[in-house]
């Protein structure tokens, strides 16, 4: 009886640790955002002059590393977040801010990786909060892609 208890109890450790492992296989694969970190506020203006534009490069082999550079938000949005989804071959972020606590607004650099991503052509779309596409242009992921965009939002 003792036996058959303690069989009982490795094959539910087993069971237990298969579904684990593999449930950590399947959130590997979920399209997300990971690593977001941003720089604090450059400068206080009602207008920017300066350029805006997003370098992405592959990293990690199927991950697209994203440099937003002189993203406009307001100047005490209290937190900045991005947040990540895949719709067939679009790929997009949305990147928001917490508050919109004051009458300004300053560039601010943000970093983060999106995928994982299998090679091939997609759309990536920038949008500023859930309605606003703020960028739309097309990519080539694959193991050498390194690229800047140009955004002209004068």
């Amino acid at each position: 009886m003792k036996n058959l208890s303690k069989i009982l109890f490795l094959c539910g450790v087993i069971v237990f640790t298969a579904f684990s492992c593999e449930k950590d296989n399947v959130d590997n694969k979920i399209f997300h955002v990971k690593d977001f970190s941003y720089d604090g506020c450059k400068s206080t203006s009602n207008k920017s002059s300066t350029d805006e534009y997003i370098e992405y490069k592959t990293v990690d082999e199927n991950y697209l590393s994203v440099k937003h550079v002189n993203a406009l938000f307001n100047c005490c949005p209290g937190k900045l977040i991005a947040n990540a989804k895949i719709d067939s071959t679009k790929l997009i972020v949305i990147e928001d801010e917490e508050e919109h606590g004051c009458d300004c607004i300053c560039p601010y650099d943000l970093n983060y990786k999106i995928g994982p991503l299998e090679y091939g052509q997609y759309q990536l779309v920038i949008k500023k909060g859930e309605l606003l596409i703020y960028a739309e242009f097309p990519i080539t992921f694959n193991s050498s892609t390194d690229t800047t965009h140009y955004i002209n939002n004068k």
